[in-house]
Formats: C-alpha cells, sequence, structure tokens
C-alpha cells in the first residue's frame, strides 16, 4: 500500500480509545449496534457482497468490546460507522420499534455518523487500504441513492484512484496473501467496477 512507501508517513502508534476516536458521537448500545449492522446485512450486503462477513464481524466486535481503535484498525472503524448508517437507513420502522429505538433517534444516529465519518474521509483516503476503497464504495452508493448524484461521483472516483493506486485493477501486483485477502480485494475491485458503469 502507498502509506507503507512513503518515507516518513507515521501514523499514531499507540490505541486510541473509540470515544476519543469519534468525539462527541453516542452509540447506542451493543444491542442496537448488533440491530443496525444485521440490518446492513440484510438490505446491502446481499447485492453488494465487498466485505468477508465473518472476517468484518470479527473486527466490529474486537473493536466494540475494546471500545478502542488500534492504528491499523482507523479505516476500519470509520467503515463500520458507515456499514451502521447505511443499517440505520435501511431499517424498516417495523424493525425498529422491535429493539425500543425511535425513528427519530435512528435518523439522529445516522446523521451523526455521516458527520464524522465525513470528518474523516480524508484522512481515511490518505491512509489508503482496501478499506479506503470500501468506504468510497458505500459512500458514493448512499449518496446515490439518497439524492445526491453531484456528491457520489467524486466519491466513486477517490475510489477508483485509491484502488489503482494500490494495485487492486492487477492482481499480478498484490503478491502472497490468504484466500480471504484475495478474495476480499477482487471483491472490492469488481464492486468498483460495476459501480463506475452503473
Amino acid at each position: 500500500f502507498l502509506s507503507s512507501r512513503i518515507p516518513g508517513n507515521r501514523r499514531r502508534e499507540e490505541n486510541t480509545s473509540l470515544t476519543l476516536h469519534f468525539p462527541g458521537l453516542g452509540l447506542p448500545s451493543r444491542t442496537g449496534c448488533d440491530f443496525l449492522l444485521r440490518s446492513y446485512w440484510k438490505s446491502v450486503h446481499w447485492f453488494m457482497m465487498i466485505f468477508h462477513a465473518p472476517s468484518f464481524e470479527h473486527e466490529y466486535r474486537q473493536i466494540l468490546d475494546s471500545q478502542c481503535v488500534s492504528p491499523r484498525q482507523g479505516g476500519t472503524a470509520i467503515l463500520i460507522l458507515m456499514v451502521l448508517a447505511m443499517g440505520a437507513r435501511y431499517a424498516s420502522d417495523e424493525q425498529i420499534s422491535e429493539v425500543g429505538i425511535s425513528r427519530h433517534d435512528v435518523s439522529s444516529l445516522q446523521e451523526n455518523m455521516l458527520s464524522h465519518i465525513r470528518s474523516q474521509f480524508f484522512d481515511v483516503l490518505d491512509t489508503g487500504g482496501v478499506e479506503c476503497v470500501q468506504l468510497c464504495i458505500l459512500l458514493s452508493t448512499y449518496h446515490l441513492y439518497n439524492g445526491k448524484p453531484n456528491l457520489a461521483m467524486p466519491i466513486l472516483g477517490a475510489g477508483i484512484r485509491s484502488a489503482q493506486a494500490q494495485g487492486l485493477h492487477k492482481e499480478s501486483l498484490w503478491g502472497p496473501a490468504t484466500d480471504i485477502v484475495l478474495e476480499v480485494r477482487k471483491r472490492t475491485w469488481w464492486a468498483l467496477y460495476v459501480l463506475d458503469r452503473y
């Protein structure tokens, strides 16, 4: 990845608490977060499978259980917020009422999460990684289907350029990796490719 090839590019070396990483963000209880994650799997993942679900859920549990974000998890933490925001967007009123959260609270939470995503978007772009491309795909899709195509297209373009900088479009550049990592890279590139031709 570019961040590992640029001399002098130093990331924070210590873990950051979730509350410091996202100041002012009041996440719901773990039950509420799990509900939003399930909503994402049901409403989005089935037609845009950019994640290896068990791996993503492992990272999700690790961050929420520890309430900390390690330096390598910065992009993943933002990606988790994006997934939860999309889960909030597409959850039905009936589903929301079953977990005891009001539609107003879910909408406010969604906007708060999107605000944090926007404020850290350039940091994620600077860091690179497949999480950066996945975030661009989801954020672009979110804006495209919520009436902001002029915002969706530049975000998608940033995802394409980041993917190309990482060599996601050329498997010969990838080097050795686990089957899961290879599969996630393939899924991410092809989701980006299809979305760009939408």
